[in-house]
């Protein structure tokens, strides 16, 4: 229950897996499926989705204790308390898991994800070449919005991708049309940025704390959503 807990939390959080899940629910696709068979199929995943959510499965078992006075002997262990200063122990698990995956581990994750969904759209019978095209647009904007969003190098890294929906306008209206309505005219190409403000933003609370993992961690407790993903530049 617990990794299931975890894999519904990095995969819902914070946004960037919202279209996806848009696009699933138009198809009649439980989302709950999406998380229960990341779960399930975590034997088949890549190395670094068993490693991040074997860390997470410790991290649970390492923080629970029998009594107050094994919490007591475990931190005056100098290098025990030295962790729990740092912030890598005592924390609120799913917030430090969840910074830990947006910082080290999200493209791993969209893969992962993108991977499982997938294979649960080709369970429908109506998976058609239209759908197919429609899910590698999906594919290519929740990796453009995602990524390398707290690298130092971000700002010249953007990524481009093709698209034939206009994925931000169906994604953005309140209707409840369906993703065909919205197929653009030609093919187009679009980068994935950051704007002046989302970029100060960020890096104003990255600058106050270390340039480590942890740091970039800590940071994006203080990091509005909005201003976290890449803008598509159109």
């Amino acid at each position: 229950m617990r990794l299931l807990a975890f894999a519904m939390w990095i995969t819902s959080k914070d946004g960037s897996f919202d279209p996806l899940r848009k696009f699933l629910k138009e198809n009649n696709v439980e989302i709950f499926q999406l998380y229960y068979n990341q779960v399930k199929n975590l034997n088949n995943a890549n190395y670094r989705i068993k490693e991040i959510f074997s860390m997470f499965k410790q991290a649970t078992l390492d923080e629970l204790w029998d009594s107050p006075e094994q919490i007591e002997a475990n931190y005056q262990k100098d290098e025990e308390y030295e962790k729990l200063l740092k912030g890598e122990i005592g924390m609120n698990l799913l917030n430090y898991f969840s910074a830990k995956v947006t910082v080290e581990y999200l493209e791993d994750l969209v893969e992962n994800v993108m991977e499982i969904a997938l294979n649960l759209l080709k369970e429908k019978s109506h998976f058609t070449t239209e759908l197919n095209e429609q899910f590698d647009d999906i594919v290519n904007y929740c990796k453009g919005t995602t990524f390398n969003v707290l690298g130092d190098d971000r700002l010249n890294t953007n990524p481009e991708y093709e698209f034939n929906f206009d994925i931000k306008s169906w994604f953005e209206t309140k209707s409840n049309e369906n993703l065909s309505k919205f197929k653009l005219s030609k093919t187009m190409k679009y980068s994935f940025i950051f704007t002046e403000q989302q970029y100060c933003v960020v890096q104003n609370c990255l600058d106050c704390h270390e340039n480590t993992a942890i740091g970039k961690g800590t940071a994006l407790k203080s990091i509005p959503t909005n201003f976290l993903w890449r803008k598509i530049n159109n």
